[in-house]
């Protein structure tokens, strides 16, 4: 995932630095919300979801030193919202972070049986 992330551009190297450091996917750090930020507790809470008709819960990760400077920089003065932001100020989609993913992995010399998703695993893995 190093050689990946090395390969991104300034907007989206934040989030997939993020999904590094926790260990989840780019796709669930890319739900993070300011409002889920706990500095006090020390947590970073995703909000539940729903993904291809699938429930996740709410989830909870430690706050770290790393998670937190990254979380703050890309949040910035903002108080509400998404965290992680593309440079038009929207939330990432799905579609996105796949094609920049895919975009990285292929400048990096990776092979495309590499992909971004993973249940619970941050970091680019291996096509069963």
């Amino acid at each position: 995932m190093v050689k990946i992330i090395e390969q991104l551009g300034h907007e989206a190297r934040p989030l997939f630095e993020a999904a590094l450091a926790t260990g989840r996917s780019p796709l669930e750090i890319a739900a993070a919300e300011i409002e889920g930020i706990d500095a006090d507790g020390g947590a970073l809470i995703l909000p539940a979801a729903s993904v291809s008709g699938r429930a996740i819960r709410k989830r909870e990760l430690l706050l770290d030193a790393e998670l937190d400077r990254i979380v703050r920089t890309a949040s910035g003065e903002r108080t509400a919202g998404r965290i992680f932001l593309n440079s038009r100020g929207e939330p990432w989609s799905a579609e996105r972070l796949s094609q920049v993913f895919r975009s990285a992995r292929m400048k990096a010399g990776i092979s495309a049986d590499v992909v971004m998703a993973g249940r619970g695993g941050g970091r680019a893995s291996e096509r069963k």
